[in-house]
């Protein structure tokens, strides 16, 4: 019963994100229809490709193959890989011992 409220909510939040996506896109469709670059749809198709390039080319993990970056967020981190997800030395999720409350042994 408590197991089932996590999944209500991803599928309630993900019917929303889906029905905003669908209005965004064809509000988008309509007002390109009116505008210039309606009319020049190669030119559009240049202007999102450029746009997306310039916005996932710095990303790592953009220009890595699926098969590696799946391979990559699967496998076991050690202590002598070179993966950036297995960085031990700047090791952001670590708590310092002095903020853990004590417990009884």
């Amino acid at each position: 019963s408590s197991d089932l409220l996590p999944f209500i909510l991803l599928g309630m939040f993900g019917g929303l994100w889906g029905a905003f996506f669908i209005r965004t896109n064809i509000a988008w469709c309509r007002r390109r229809k009116t505008t210039k670059l309606g009319k020049y749809p190669v030119v559009e198709v240049l202007l999102v490709t450029a746009i997306t390039a310039v916005l996932a080319f710095p990303n790592d993990y953009t220009r890595i193959s699926t098969s590696e970056l799946i391979s990559e967020l699967f496998n076991d981190c050690g202590l002598l890989d070179t993966s950036k997800l297995c960085d031990y030395v700047n090791d952001f999720n670590s708590t310092k011992r002095s903020n853990l409350p004590d417990r009884k042994s």
